[in-house]
């Protein structure tokens, strides 16, 4: 049985070979705003939500060079851009 990592640094360095510069930014990842703290991740999960959505805008994007701004906007369509329908996109390249 494996020993249980003494810290989330001890964590990420044995699980994923990650060794972060500013290990308060995954304690931050870490907190949920239930914690009833200042620091929790929601900005953090902002940041996150705003990568996905130029993720999903260049691969339709990229998909459709011809499309005008309408048609474009029309395809990604803020339907498409919740945290209900992220975890369902999978971009094949």
């Amino acid at each position: 049985m494996s020993k249980k990592p003494d810290n989330l640094l001890e964590f990420l360095n044995g699980t994923f070979a990650l060794y972060p510069e500013e290990i308060k930014l995954y304690e931050e990842a870490f907190i949920h705003s239930s914690n009833n703290s200042s620091l929790n991740n929601q900005r953090l999960a902002f940041l996150g939500d705003s990568v996905l959505r130029l993720i999903i805008r260049e691969h339709f994007f990229k998909k459709n060079p011809v499309s005008d701004i309408g048609e474009l906007t029309k395809i990604c369509g803020e339907e498409k851009e919740t945290n209900k329908n992220f975890a369902k996109y999978r971009i094949q390249t």
